[in-house]
């Protein structure tokens, strides 16, 4: 009842039901090639940081992918992570369990590439 009162006297909050974060990494003869914090909120993945190496990269996007489909709280996954997007792109399920999202959004260009981290952005905290 509070958390109903909170998010109708503040109309920017959020209020969620669950919420989480998790580390993930994948090892190689003892040595990290690839970490991710990932967040669980309200069955919805997101993926603040990832790191992996390229040899790496395809075992722990799979290692990420099947965690999802063991955790049945999740339906979607939300990644500004261009390879993690790709992999995903690849390997979606014909069946549409998980839905995949990706948003890019700018206020401006400059000279040379816009390049996006994760991190960027207020979706990593909400």
């Amino acid at each position: 009842r509070k958390q109903l009162f909170v998010a109708k006297k503040y109309h920017f909050s959020a209020v969620a039901d669950s919420f989480e974060f998790l580390f993930a990494q994948v090892k190689k003869k003892d040595e990290i090639r690839g970490a991710a914090i990932l967040s669980l909120r309200d069955g919805v993945l997101k993926t603040p940081f990832i790191w992996v190496e390229d040899e790496s990269e395809e075992l722990f996007f799979y290692k990420i992918l099947a965690y999802c489909f063991e955790n049945k709280r999740i339906h979607s996954i939300q990644t500004f992570h261009q390879d993690f997007v790709n992999f995903l792109t690849k390997n979606q399920p014909s069946d549409n369990t998980l839905r995949v999202k990706r948003y890019t959004a700018c206020s401006g260009f400059g000279e040379g590439d816009l390049i996006f981290q994760d991190g960027d952005g207020d979706y990593v905290f909400t």
